[in-house]
C-alpha cells in the first residue's frame, strides 16, 4: 500500500511540480520497471557469488541517494538515472530479505525438519 501510495505521489510530483509532460512521467516509471528484472538477475547473480547480505547492504545504500536525486535535481536525465536505481533497489531486497530470515530460522530451530531440509536444499542450489 506504501509503495502505491508513494508511486502516486512521485507522479504528482513530477506532473505538478517539475511540469513534466504526461509523457516524460511515463518513461519515469517505465525505466524503473525495465531496469528492474534485469538488475535484479545482475545483483541476484552476484549475491549467489559473494554474500547475499553485502550485496543486500549495496542495494540498500542506493535508495537515499536515488531520493537525493529525485528532490534535488530538475534534470530529466538524472531523474531516470534516479528511477533505474530505485528500479534496482525496491526488487533486490525483499527475496534476500526473505532467504536471509528463512535461513536464520532454520539455524535455530524454529522451523520443522522437512521445511528446513527443503530451505537448505533450495537455498545451496548453484545456479549455472
Amino acid at each position: 500500500m506504501a509503495g502505491g501510495a508513494l508511486g502516486v505521489v512521485t507522479g504528482l510530483y513530477l506532473y505538478y511540480y517539475l511540469h513534466l509532460s504526461l509523457t516524460e512521467v511515463g518513461i519515469f516509471f517505465g525505466v524503473g520497471a525495465f531496469t528492474a528484472p534485469l538488475l535484479s538477475l545482475l545483483f541476484g547473480r552476484l549475491g549467489d557469488k559473494y554474500s547475499r547480505k553485502a550485496v543486500l547492504l549495496l542495494t540498500l545504500a542506493f535508495l537515499p541517494i536515488a531520493t537525493a536525486m529525485l528532490l534535488i535535481t530538475r534534470y530529466y536525465p538524472l531523474l531516470l538515472l534516479a528511477a533505474a536505481w530505485v528500479g534496482l533497489v525496491l526488487p533486490v531486497p525483499w527475496p534476500a530479505v526473505v532467504l536471509v530470515l528463512l535461513l536464520r530460522l532454520c539455524r535455530r530451530r524454529y522451523l520443522p525438519i522437512r521445511l528446513r531440509v527443503w530451505i537448505g536444499r533450495w537455498s545451496t542450489r548453484s545456479s549455472t
